[in-house]
């Protein structure tokens, strides 16, 4: 008994700090990519050990830290660097003949006001051309493109083989443009993602920040108010019309006054002068009796 005491204590003190060895930041999975909305019978879960040899394909599996799943059909994967870790959120990987995508922060958890990645939709280009056309297109633009898959088709709940010819790009957030319309190689596409000024339809303007070339559902900034022009509030919560109108009442009020007294101080004069013009005309008078 003592014996095995002894040893447990020693492997302690040799062991490494759990901390120490999930010092990278893990990615994520869904288990909806994979079995969409229904969930799957007993027989069909997804297990650890499936999972394990599915990611060695991507990554050696003696890279691999941990395995963790949580509730909601959330896994964890702990890479042991963060090589591992960029690889396995840029190439994917493939559950059950199906290619899903990594994420490298959970997303039911991501604020959508605040996104870590930029979701790039990129359209009208033939599904036998080569995506690494347009990944390059991309990096041209100086994008950092974390990973990308081809948009499959959904029905009923269910992920089918079937492409629909889109392919979405997952990117680190950029401030600078990309034009919807493009040209990639000798095809012509189509490029959307949130917060995309259309330099095609600069006419359009938000409701919400009164700027032009995008809609109030792709705007990011904050309120601004019609009224005053200023941000923070919408013109049914403006105060500086009331305010203006307070002015210019109490402008108003000080001039009836001005006037009022101006008035009082003509009547005085007014008063002073007949006084004095009835002086004037009692003077002879007086001087004759005297």
């Amino acid at each position: 008994m003592s014996w095995h005491l002894n040893n447990n204590n020693t492997n302690k003190d040799n062991a490494e700090p759990d901390g120490e060895i999930f010092n990278v930041k893990p990615v994520f999975i869904l288990e909806s990519d994979i079995f969409g909305s229904s969930k799957p019978d007993k027989n069909n879960y997804l297990t650890h050990t499936e999972l394990f040899k599915c990611i060695d394909l991507t990554i050696p599996a003696n890279h691999l830290n941990g395995l963790q799943r949580v509730i909601g059909g959330v896994w964890r994967i702990y890479p042991d660097s963060e090589e591992d870790r960029e690889s396995i959120v840029v190439n994917s990987i493939t559950v059950r003949k199906k290619r899903i995508e990594v994420y490298p922060r959970n997303p039911k958890y991501v604020e959508k006001e605040s996104p870590i990645t930029v979701r790039i939709r990129i359209k009208n280009i033939p599904l036998s051309a080569d995506d690494g056309q347009l990944v390059r297109y991309l990096q041209n633009w100086h994008l950092e493109v974390l990973n990308y898959h081809r948009e499959r088709l959904r029905i009923d709940g269910f992920l089918t083989n079937c492409q629909t010819g889109d392919r979405i790009f997952h990117c680190e957030p950029f401030l600078h443009t990309i034009p919807r319309n493009v040209k990639i190689g000798k095809y012509r596409g189509l490029i959307f993602y949130k917060g995309q000024i259309n330099q095609n339809n600069t006419e359009i303007e938000c409701t919400k920040c009164l700027q032009k070339g995008h809609k109030k559902t792709d705007c990011n900034n904050d309120w601004k108010c019609k009224t005053c022009g200023a941000n923070g509030h919408i013109s049914k919560d403006c105060t500086a019309e009331f305010n203006e109108n307070s002015q210019v009442d109490s402008e108003v009020s000080s001039e009836e006054s001005d006037e009022t007294s101006e008035d009082e101080s003509e009547k005085g004069e007014e008063i002073v002068l007949s006084q004095s013009t009835e002086h004037l005309l009692d003077t002879p008078h007086t001087e004759e009796t005297s």
